[in-house]
């Protein structure tokens, strides 16, 4: 009794293994479109604002727009120097931080007509590096792992 129970648990039912097969050929093609969008999307970000130019600027005051559980939007009314003049102005920007008069926010300014935004660098790269390691994840678990589970319950 004990010799059936021991076999029939290392075996795999026809509808695991045809789930199993699926998982491990599927995950192929997901991993590739994770990896593929997340290094679009940080390379199309910074050809975007190749452009423009960082700067640091000071929050006169600040205002919350709306809030998440990671950051808060803020309408921040702020000083920054851009072609040796000093320029005022509102811009939006994400922060996990509370913003307060006389902090400073990093930014990305038009040298032309001196309009600014928040630089949303940072939070592209560390989205672009999540997404490559989900990408990873998909290959190690839904590939090579769900291959060697065939393996072993095949043989």
């Amino acid at each position: 009794m004990t010799e059936q129970r021991n076999l029939r648990s290392s075996e795999l039912t026809p509808g695991r293994r045809k789930m199993a097969i699926a998982i491990r050929w599927l995950s192929l093609p997901f991993a590739a479109c994770v990896a593929i969008a997340s290094v679009w999307s940080f390379w199309h970000e910074y050809r975007r604002t190749e452009h423009l130019m960082p700067t640091t600027a000071t929050v006169i005051e600040a205002r919350v727009l709306s809030t998440s559980r990671v950051t808060t939007e803020w309408d921040a009314y702020v000083r920054y120097r851009i072609a040796g003049r000093d320029v005022e102005n509102s811009v939006r920007v994400w922060t996990p931080f509370d913003l307060d008069e006389g902090d400073t926010v990093g930014l990305l300014v038009d040298p032309g007509s001196g309009d600014a935004r928040d630089d949303l660098r940072a939070m592209s790269c560390a989205m672009a590096i999540a997404g490559l390691l989900a990408a990873l994840f998909m290959v190690l678990v839904g590939f090579r792992l769900t291959g060697a589970m065939l393996r072993r319950y095949v043989a």
